[in-house]
């Protein structure tokens, strides 16, 4: 095989081994997003002071505690409007507590879990796709702390004995029956993330040994440069996407997703493009110092 066919063959196999560590990057990325707590609650954190949030959240309380009172509450006089008046006062001031912050934290984590198992699910039985839910039951707690440090020792007996629910949700909505397909796919095949890894390296070292002298070095120069093109063409397009439009709840939880999971993204491909620059830098020195090919001898 001569020079030129192999620092082909050198090129190919170096692009395909970064193709495939930059596939296994973004995977890595997704599973973290899907299976570990921190990167959707920081993605999140921003709806935490959002006022359509904090309404949705509120409504869903005061309805669910109010729906609830025991008959006992009617046949006091004027007892069900003054409870009814401390509920809402209390979830108000739950909604205004600095420990809103962790509760809506441990929301987000709740739907999340929620979510990834509906959506595993479905891909081993199929059914409907799964609901979006928005699990408010963190907020439960405090708004029932509340209630019961603002509620008179008359009715702090009928107080203490009110029924919370147990696992409030507010619907955020359901993808298509493909969509979830997809997504559900997706999970499965980046939860192997490791492998795409493995396979780069596999691809890198088999390139490097199959390259000539300065071949090589220019294979990798080539494949890394590549890399970071569309690295950086990616990016843009990540930048580029659109943010739904509206308003309600729906669309403050679609879009703060969309632009979280965009400056998540980009984060984490920062240190990759890094390293891109880096491995063009290192094939550089290398065709600057490698051995240029030796001229045929001449016979005397």
């Amino acid at each position: 095989m001569t020079n030129a066919a192999r620092t082909l063959l050198s090129t190919l196999l170096l692009t395909a081994a970064v193709a495939v560590a930059l596939v296994g990057s973004g995977a890595q990325w997704l599973d973290r997003l899907a299976h570990t707590s921190g990167p959707l609650t920081e993605i999140m954190a921003p709806l935490a002071g959002d006022g359509q949030v904090r309404d949705a959240v509120a409504a869903t309380l005061t309805e669910g505690v109010a729906a609830d009172l025991p008959d006992v509450v009617g046949a006091l006089p004027g007892a069900q409007a003054r409870i009814e008046q401390l509920i809402a006062s209390a979830v108000d001031d739950a909604m205004d507590d600095p420990a809103l912050a962790e509760a809506w934290a441990e929301s987000v984590d709740l739907s999340r879990i929620d979510l990834v198992t509906d959506l595993a699910a479905f891909r081993s039985s199929g059914g409907d796709a799964p609901t979006l839910w928005l699990h408010v039951g963190p907020f439960v707690d405090l708004g029932r702390t509340r209630l019961l440090e603002s509620t008179p020792a008359a009715l702090s007996g009928i107080v203490a004995g009110l029924e919370w629910q147990t696992d409030p949700r507010i619907a955020l909505g359901r993808p298509d029956p493909q969509q979830a397909a997809w997504a559900a796919d997706a999970l499965d095949v980046v939860s192997g993330w490791v492998w795409f890894y493995v396979a780069a390296i596999a691809l890198a070292l088999l390139g490097l040994a199959v390259g000539p002298r300065r071949g090589r070095w220019v294979a990798l120069t080539v494949a890394a440069a590549l890399g970071v093109v569309a690295l950086s063409l990616a990016r843009r397009v990540a930048v580029d996407v659109a943010a739904p439009q509206g308003t309600g709840l729906v669309t403050a939880v679609q879009g703060q997703l969309t632009a979280g999971a965009v400056d998540s993204l980009l984060r984490w491909s920062d240190p990759v493009q890094v390293v891109g620059w880096v491995l063009v830098t290192v094939g550089l020195v290398g065709i600057a110092l490698a051995p240029g090919r030796r001229p045929p001898s001449v016979n005397s």
